[in-house]
Parts: C-alpha cells; sequence; structure tokens
C-alpha cells in the first residue's frame, strides 16, 4: 500500500513499526494481471503483518537495523 494512502487513513508512523501495528483498513489494490481475479478489476487487501524472514545476505538496511538493534541490547 502505497505510504500516501495510509498517511491518508490512520496516525501510525511510516517507519518499520507500521508492520507491527494492528491496522484493520481495507484498500482497493490493482494486481498485475497474471495474479488478477478479473482484468482491470481492483481487488480488497487489508494491511497486515508482513512475514519476512531474514535475509541469508542481509542489505546494507538490513545491517544496519540489526547493528542498531544488537547495540541497545548491549546497553
Amino acid at each position: 500500500v502505497p505510504a500516501e494512502k495510509l498517511q491518508n487513513e490512520t496516525d501510525a508512523k511510516l517507519d518499520d513499526e507500521i508492520y507491527e501495528e494492528d491496522l484493520d483498513i481495507e484498500f482497493e489494490v490493482h494486481l498485475p494481471e497474471e495474479y488478477a481475479e478479473e482484468e482491470n478489476e481492483p481487488v480488497y487487501a487489508t494491511v497486515g503483518e508482513v512475514p519476512f524472514k531474514e535475509s541469508v545476505n542481509p542489505s546494507a538496511r538490513e545491517q544496519a537495523k540489526l547493528s542498531a538493534a544488537q547495540e541497545a541490547n548491549d546497553d
């Protein structure tokens, strides 16, 4: 969901904490044709927790986040 849509619908922070929010908001979205039930017709989606797994090869952003978390735990 584009950030501006979330900002219009909720006051949740648009940072990593957004994934921990229980946002019961439904959006009308258009899927790529290969995933759409009907061509050019929107589907309804609810914002939910992202079930990401840790990367085997973390990006610079992921490495920075891991380092910050580790430093916070060391204090």
